[in-house]
């Protein structure tokens, strides 16, 4: 019928309308009588009504007319298989869901295809039906697939069913009707443009609820309450992320990934009847199958900041929630540092947290591991990081500071909301800062509240006292305080953090540049954080290429010139160097250039940045930054793809060039079937996982994955180019580092690099203060070709140097070259050589380009004809066999075993 009806005419399909039309009447008629009739065939009917209508976006429809008739009376006949199901069906409840399930596709493919008039007069009677007959959940996943298909006139239409709905159902469907709201927000289902258009939607774009319930209390029959007896949605909003909980057990809530098995509908089943997913709803606030506290109060943040509201109501309910959270987490902070030496350290010297390693002994041991949530199961760490526990709390936080801001900026100046703003400031830059100090939602929360403190007190005797004491916590000695705590946040992989960070240091009075080297300080106010705020705002693309390296040629220039005031020494090249991890090529060359003018000026100083950031790939828990894990994000980069997928039109399976299925019914029924599986799915259990979905998505925002091999690449490879005298200079730890990545990496034990036993014990001993095997593959998993890639970048690194006889380990580094010449690799094998040339050994310089012509494809034949390694040739001088012909002989035999097809 589908295939008919999709390659039929309109004409053509008059009959089969004629047919379904005289099925369907005289099986109403039998329902209406109480006639003892099964009533699967009457829902087998109308799901083929419901198809004939979508298919071919309704192209074979004549008239809407008969199919408005015969869905409202669908919807009647509803109403009385309520009342009295037992009477009239043998099936079972299941039968019922079937029915609901078919009646509401039917009224969303009308919705959607019927016109503006035929909606005004005959679609809103069916909504209004719909609203009165189907259970909440119904009308919930009907409005969202609605949404989600791009109904052009659900703000009009749709948006003020959905406000009247939640008004009427709050009490009892608090829970479903929150994760509705919070996912049309969130996922920006309701158009801008569309909803300005509404009668329900404010000129700032805000649904506005009604302020009371009693008009729709008394349409429900309950005329004995009060109108002050029924709380309104905003009011019950408030109430309700302000309820108490236990936030340590709120915390435990959401340190796994959510299960991730798909949830389909499961309204069929018999034994998931239409009243498990009702019973989670209704027992959200204490169940047996629990939705996330966290969760819940993530979705009402989300939610609250699309209401219209009052603000002072809004602003009193949020002051309270931001100093019930803060408490929170400064205890549980507590509370974990106790536990942990690790933590300990880290709350003595939060600043030089990024300074542990290997060498550290214990506490960087076990205890850290522990304290960064390694010892979860890989597959089902949700965050790690320093108080990954908290981490969503603090997130949580962020986001209340941020909503406050923007609602008090919005509402009439007044000294009492600068008050609990600075307040809250405070509170949360003194007590939670401090530990938290590399969450992006929070830094962003007290950027935006110091904004709006600003924006509060600017006029000319508002709030004198709390002017005066933003203008003293935004001082340049508050700066000097804060800058070495979130100073290490500018080498952080992600672009959000370092943003953010940029964004809270830009707030504060600024230090004056220098005038020179020489010292002495100028006139002109330091502009290196605005500047970094610009690079890291601009995307990386060709169209803004240009426009991004602007900033970093000028905070370049100023680095390079001394100009820059010693407590942003650091700012430019930490991110510069960060700029590496960016995913766009071009960012990188012209980094390097700007690398290159601080490495002539000042290479200790873009050697100790290189250093910080190079040292982190010799323990990769060092890489770890608090947030999500990579299976996480990868969790969420599915969960994302399913949904847009849901959505989207796709193309159908042809036979012999005729489509086998319809685009639109395919659409409809996947949309359909997935916001029914949220409200409905495993007794609420899909539900809560949506929730959770939601406010993973909310952190996630910023968080972007990072190719932390091609970070190691670039590094080696600006430090060639760049900074190779810087390195040389300082190069114990480099030495220690590349002899740690052959050992471990290319599996080259301390014996073969010939050194005697008590050498190697030793050798083995340093390394261990710089690498540590114990976490490698933790974010990085390295395949022959990449590990070969690096091998190549390190040695070009080492055959840059001036006087390499002088590096750390210089004998142990010589051997170790020798052997990599007779490596089957060609690009191994070629800058190996240039690092033993580097010696410039009398014996092996005159000969340095027959050498080279060995590893060269193009002449190597040619080479082997003319370089006579005979005894009576006269291509070598005698002087010179001894130390040249072990070196021809390795990189020939590498030649014989490369796989690269050469003779």
């Amino acid at each position: 019928l589908k295939l008919c009806l999709h390659h039929a005419d309109r004409e053509a399909s008059e009959q089969l309308w004629s047919v379904l039309f005289d099925q369907f009447d005289a099986q109403a008629r039998a329902i209406s009588e109480a006639e003892a009739v099964r009533i699967q065939p009457f829902a087998a009917l109308q799901g083929l009504l419901a198809m004939s209508t979508i298919v071919r976006k309704g192209a074979s429809v004549g008239d809407y007319k008969p199919l408005f008739q015969r869905c409202r009376k669908s919807f009647e006949l509803a109403q009385a298989l309520q009342s009295d199901v037992q009477g009239l069906l043998e099936e079972g409840d299941s039968i019922v869901e079937i029915l609901a399930h078919e009646r509401i596709k039917w009224l969303s493919g009308l919705l959607v295809q019927c016109n503006v008039a035929e909606l005004v007069t005959v679609g809103k009677v069916l909504l209004d039906l719909a609203l009165v007959v189907e259970p909440t959940r119904n009308v919930l996943s009907m409005a969202l697939a609605l949404a989600r298909v791009e109904w052009s006139q659900w703000c009009q239409i749709m948006l003020p069913y959905m406000v009247r709905l939640t008004v009427a159902k709050w009490a009892e469907e608090r829970v479903g009707l929150l994760l509705f709201w919070a996912e049309l927000f969130q996922l920006d289902l309701l158009k801008a443009q569309g909803a300005m258009a509404s009668s329900v939607v404010t000129e700032r774009g805000h649904v506005l609820f009604p302020t009371t319930a009693a008009k729709e209390a008394k349409s429900s029959k309950r005329r004995s309450a009060k109108p002050q007896d029924v709380p309104s949605v905003t009011r019950a909003l408030v109430d309700w992320i302000n309820e108490p909980v236990v936030w340590q057990e709120v915390a435990e809530q959401t340190l796994t990934i959510p299960s991730t098995d798909r949830v389909e509908f499961d309204g069929f089943d018999g034994d998931s009847d239409a009243e498990s997913a009702d019973s989670h709803v209704s027992q959200a606030t204490g169940s047996a199958t629990t939705v996330p506290e966290l969760a819940i109060k993530s979705a009402i943040l989300t939610m609250l900041a699309h209401v219209s509201i009052d603000t002072s109501m809004l602003l009193d309910g949020l002051h309270e929630f931001i100093e019930q959270l803060s408490s929170a987490i400064s205890g549980l902070t507590g509370q974990l540092a106790e536990s942990s030496a690790y933590l300990q350290h880290v709350a003595a010297a939060p600043a030089g947290c990024g300074a542990m390693g290997p060498s550290d002994g214990e506490i960087w041991g076990d205890e850290a591991s522990d304290a960064l949530g390694l010892d979860t199961a890989k597959a089902d760490r949700l965050y790690w990081g320093r108080y990954y526990q908290l981490h969503p709390l603090v997130s949580l936080l962020g986001r209340a500071l941020k909503l406050q801001a923007t609602t008090a900026t919005n509402a009439p100046a007044s000294a009492q909301t600068a008050e609990r703003l600075m307040g809250a400031w405070t509170l949360a830059l003194d007590t939670v800062l401090p530990a938290h100090n590399t969450n992006p939602a929070l830094l962003e929360g007290l950027h935006r509240t110091a904004e709006a403190l600003q924006l509060l007190t600017a006029a000319d005797g508002a709030a004198p006292v709390v002017k005066q004491t933003l203008e003293a916590a935004l001082s340049l000695s508050q700066l000097e305080s804060l800058m070495p705590l979130l100073e290490h946040n500018l080498m952080s992989f992600q672009s959000g953090l370092r943003l953010q960070t940029l964004k809270f240091l830009a707030l504060f009075e600024q230090p004056r540049m220098k005038s020179g080297r020489q010292g002495g300080s100028s006139d002109e106010v330091c502009d290196i954080i605005q500047l970094g705020v610009e690079l890291e705002s601009i995307p990386a693309a060709l169209d803004t290429y240009k426009e991004k390296t602007n900033p970093l040629r000028r905070m370049a220039a100023y680095s390079s010139n001394g100009r820059v005031p010693k407590m942003y020494n650091r700012v430019f090249p930490y991110l510069a160097i960060m700029q590496l991890s960016v995913n766009f090529s071009l960012v990188w060359t012209e980094t390097n250039k700007q690398l290159a003018l601080l490495a002539n000026a000042n290479p200790s100083l873009l050697w100790s940045a290189v250093w910080q950031t190079l040292r982190r790939f010799n323990d990769e828990r060092l890489l770890v930054e608090t947030g999500m894990t990579p299976e996480a994000k990868t969790w969420l980069t599915e969960r994302q793809a399913e949904w847009a997928s849901v959505g989207a039109l796709t193309s159908q399976p042809k036979l012999e060039g005729f489509a086998m299925e319809c685009p639109s019914l395919a659409r409809l029924d996947r949309v359909l079937d997935a916001d029914l599986a949220q409200f409905t799915g495993s007794g609420g259990a899909a539900l809560s996982a949506s929730l959770q979905y939601l406010m993973i998505a909310a952190d996630a925002q910023g968080s972007e994955r990072i190719d932390y091999n091609n970070v190691y690449k670039q590094l080696l490879k600006m430090l060639a180019d760049t900074g190779a005298r810087a390195a040389e200079t300082n190069s114990q730890p480099l030495v220690l580092t590349f002899l740690a990545y052959v050992k471990y990496d290319l599996g080259w034990t301390t014996s073969l690099f010939r050194l005697r036993e008590d050498e190697a014990q030793e050798l083995d001993a340093s390394m261990a203060g710089f690498y540590s095997e114990q976490n490698r593959g933790l974010l990085t998993s390295r395949s022959r070709r990449t590990t070969d890639a690096l091998s190549v970048l390190w040695l070009g690194l080492f055959a840059k140097f001036r006087n390499p006889s002088a590096l750390y380990k210089s004998e142990t580094l010589y051997s170790l070259f020798q052997r990599l010449l007779s490596r089957g690799d060609t690009s191994v094998q070629r800058q190996a050589l240039d690092c033993i040339l580097a010696w410039r050994e009398p014996d092996l310089v005159p000969y340095a380009d027959n050498l080279r012509n060995l590893v060269d494809d193009k002449r190597f034949r040619d080479e082997l004809k003319t370089f006579n390694l005979a005894v009576d040739g006269e291509s070598i001088n005698s002087v010179h066999r001894d130390r040249l012909l072990p070196v021809a002989f390795r990189l020939l035999h590498g030649q014989m075993v490369a796989r690269n097809g050469k003779s």
